[in-house]
């Protein structure tokens, strides 16, 4: 965990319970590409291990964070539960914003599922109920 100390998280936690804490990964564009140079807004920034930082001053960059990968660190470093992780980063947020029909397996909800294993390992995806990605 980069930007938030896991002990800032479980305080958090406590604080406000699990039904308030909702995950976001306000990842940039170099997430999910191979370690490397690359620009962001005009600055020269590293990615070596996942974590991005400005070239010239070593400050971070942003975030090269994964739902997936945000579900997993909750589980390992918080304690969570696979129940509680998928629900701080699906329907929490939904709830949220406001979004009834989404976050939910349920009638007339919007049919947006990742389909996961027990690593969780991103498996495939449905958006609108329909397979947009499904792992080889």
């Amino acid at each position: 965990m980069i930007h938030v100390h896991s002990a800032a998280l479980k305080i958090a936690i406590k604080a406000k319970g699990l039904d308030k804490i909702l995950f976001i990964t306000d990842s940039i564009s170099a997430t999910g590409l191979p370690d490397g140079e690359y620009m962001l807004g005009g600055l020269k920034i590293v990615v070596k291990n996942g974590v991005s930082r400005v070239k010239a001053t070593g400050s971070l960059a942003g975030s090269t964070l994964t739902m997936d990968v945000a579900i997993r660190n909750a589980i390992t470093n918080l304690g969570l539960s696979l129940k509680d992780a998928v629900r701080m980063a699906t329907l929490n947020p939904a709830n949220a914003l406001d979004l009834p029909d989404h976050g939910r397996l349920a009638p007339n909800c919007v049919a947006n599922i990742t389909v996961i294993n027990p690593k969780i390992d991103i498996l495939a995806t449905i958006v609108k109920g329909e397979l947009f990605y499904e792992a080889k």
